[in-house]
């Protein structure tokens, strides 16, 4: 599943849930953003900042990849580097305890978290977070459950006591999920069966009705330019994978049009973080 920039509209509108997985009281003053590592090109996952405590590189791990922590040590020297001199903690965000590769002497400092098992322990004492019902589709595992449950968690975001601007990125966030954990239902189909027909009057789900005929072809041209990326650029890492594969269609068709003129591994990772910039 795609979930980077889910996460990142969550904490962003939110930092103080990221506290509430953490389970560590909610500082003042926190805010959480996603700054460019310029040394490596790299647009982080996010720097969370807040009275009395270092700043922090967090990094939001929903599949396997082997050289998380390096990348997270890399970006956090960075950091301190051009960003703030003591920028000297980093968080990994891992879905569940068997992503974390362990990676020595990484692990050692950069601190591990698991988000299933936070969202239990937030379960038992939170039952009311709106995080639980907006990151429903993660820890249901039960495809049934999730068209069956569904409708009380959108209910519960769609009347929450938050600007609307925020309500429409957690009921986009929800949608979204329960979509790509629901893929052979269509956009309409799954709206229908779970009575989220008002939905349709929030940005986040005209969004994805628009976006909805160009999915397909999404899919197959993210694909095949991943492909062409790693063939001309052999260096490329996966992190180049995600940036691709998170690019709109027409992101993706400027891609398309450009990709053979980069000279260069550097300008490709520049052009994305421009992309997402936009």
């Amino acid at each position: 599943m795609q979930s980077d920039p889910h996460f990142h509209q969550l904490f962003q509108t939110h930092p103080d849930w990221l506290f509430d997985i953490l389970g560590e009281p909610v500082p003042a003053n926190c805010h959480f953003t996603s700054p460019v590592a310029k040394a490596v090109q790299r647009q982080l996952d996010g720097y969370l900042t807040a009275d009395g405590r270092p700043p922090t590189v967090v990094e939001i791990q929903m599949w396997p990849d082997a050289v998380i922590y390096l990348r997270t040590g890399m970006e956090l020297a960075q950091v301190g580097i051009q960003i703030h001199p003591q920028a000297a903690a980093a968080i990994i965000l891992f879905g569940s305890a068997d992503l974390d590769p362990r990676t020595e002497p990484w692990c050692s400092f950069i601190r591990a978290i698991y988000l299933d098992h936070e969202l239990e322990r937030l379960a038992r004492e939170q039952p009311e977070h709106l995080l639980l019902s907006v990151l429903f589709p993660l820890i249901q595992p039960d495809q049934s459950k999730l068209v069956a449950e569904g409708p009380l968690h959108y209910y519960r975001l769609k009347t929450a006591a938050a600007p609307p601007k925020d309500r429409d990125i957690l009921l986009r966030v929800l949608t979204d999920f329960l979509f790509q954990r629901l893929p052979q239902y269509t956009h309409s189909q799954l709206a229908m069966m779970m009575n989220l027909t008002p939905l349709e009057e929030t940005e986040g789900y005209k969004s994805l009705i628009r976006d909805a005929t160009a999915k397909g072809l999404s899919q197959g041209l993210s694909q095949g330019l991943i492909r062409v990326a790693h063939r001309r650029f052999p260096d490329a890492d996966r992190s180049i994978d995600g940036a691709i594969a998170d690019l709109d269609y027409l992101q993706l068709e400027r891609l398309t049009d450009v990709m053979l003129d980069l000279p260069d591994l550097q300008a490709l990772e520049t052009w994305l973080i421009s992309a997402v910039s936009r």
